[in-house]
């Protein structure tokens, strides 16, 4: 009988744990899909490529965090090598009211000869 209900409850926190990733990733993709987005950010990278000797980097951090607010994310850092940044969502989804303490993922975002690449750099319950 306590095996099955340890059965149960892991079987649930599985269906509970995929189910906050898949809304992660679903507001990855939002996010990284969206054109004016992308254009920025190809902006930004090429524009770096030409002045990273005579330009602050606070001012593309800055770029990119203001253009990331509408989106409802937590900026983290920018990074110069490679160019990108790390941004931190909470709590998208919360599907057990059992859960006591929220979800957190950071993802980093990096551009190099334009392309771009998007991955889950960590992501639990808690502050994060």
């Amino acid at each position: 009988m306590e095996t099955a209900i340890q059965d149960k409850a892991q079987k649930d926190m599985k269906k509970e744990t995929d189910a906050v990733i898949a809304a992660f990733k679903e507001k990855v993709k939002v996010i990284f899909q969206n054109k004016e987005i992308q254009d920025m950010l190809e902006y930004l990278f090429c524009r770096w490529l030409d002045e990273s000797e005579h330009e602050d980097f606070a001012d593309y951090a800055n770029q990119i965090e203001n253009a990331l607010k509408s989106h409802d994310v937590e900026f983290v850092k920018a990074t110069r090598r490679p160019f990108g940044f790390h941004i931190r969502f909470r709590e998208v989804a919360r599907p057990s009211p059992s859960t006591s303490r929220p979800y957190f993922a950071i993802y980093k975002f990096t551009m190099t000869t334009r392309e771009y690449k998007v991955a889950p750099v960590r992501w639990g319950r808690g502050r994060g």
